[in-house]
């Protein structure tokens, strides 16, 4: 699976949708907006995606670390929230 399609489907389980055309950026606005201070870890995260896919100095390869950061952030926040 996509790393992109890991952190959406992560999103989603905290409460932000995260449609399949949308790019990093939009959805660390999105996750600003809806999350809050709260959801800053993961927002940073997804600039970070961000600049690596389409930054001047893009990776060509996924980074599985921060697909583990992320995910393990999104799961800390899961536990904070109340449903």
């Amino acid at each position: 699976m996509r790393q992109l399609e890991r952190m959406k489907r992560a999103l989603v389980r905290v409460g932000v949708p995260a449609a399949p055309h949308e790019p990093p950026r939009a959805l660390a606005t999105r996750v600003r907006a809806t999350l809050g201070s709260t959801g800053e870890p993961l927002a940073v995260l997804l600039d970070a995606l961000e600049a690596r896919r389409y930054g001047r100095a893009a990776a060509r390869r996924p980074d599985p670390a921060m697909t583990r950061d992320f995910t393990s952030a999104a799961r800390r926040l899961r536990t904070l929230t109340p449903r």
